[in-house]
């Protein structure tokens, strides 16, 4: 599990090769540009950054943190 610019990057529960994003915290809805499944932390890292850029939201390169479980 990874943390990336406020967003959460798992491993999708039916298919462990697969990544998902997620929220923070409990009850937070996913845009419908984050619904997508990834092979990549880095593939799912590139869509959190271009969807921040794209909402004018802010983005912190230097906070990506592994959450190692």
């Amino acid at each position: 599990m990874k943390t990336h610019n406020g967003y959460i990057i798992k491993m999708y529960n039916k298919s462990p090769s697969l990544k998902v994003i997620v929220t923070e915290g409990k009850g937070g809805k996913i845009p419908n540009d984050l619904t997508g499944m990834y092979t990549t932390d880095k593939l799912a890292m590139v869509d959190i950054d271009k969807y921040l850029d794209k909402k004018g939201g802010k983005r912190d390169k230097a906070k990506t943190n592994n959450t190692a479980k």
